[in-house]
């Protein structure tokens, strides 16, 4: 929240699995991803001294464009898989009923 709340766009990857158990998600590390390849060295910064100056930071309006869209495309590849997953097992099931 403190990199957010300076302007640097951040993901987090694995929260929601590793609270479940790490031996049955297979997560055994949450990360925290910086979104913008120009912001990294800000965000490292921060993380060393919460008063550094963020040289570009991104308003909060556009870090939820970034999210929406994210979600958006992320939501499309999964049920993108889950339609090509359901054809995939119903092409072997009639192979093995034949």
């Amino acid at each position: 929240m403190n990199l957010r709340s300076r302007g640097v766009a951040t993901h987090i990857s694995g929260k929601e699995s590793y609270r479940v158990a790490p031996i049955f998600s297979g997560v055994f590390y949450v990360s925290l991803w910086v979104v913008l390849d120009h912001q990294y060295n800000d965000a490292l910064a921060l993380l060393d001294d919460p008063d550094h100056p963020v040289r570009d930071p991104l308003p909060a309006d556009d870090m939820d464009v970034l999210e929406a869209d994210f979600n958006g495309e992320a939501s499309r590849y999964a049920f993108s898989f889950i339609v090509v997953g359901a054809i995939v097992m119903l092409g072997l099931f009639l192979l093995v009923i034949e």
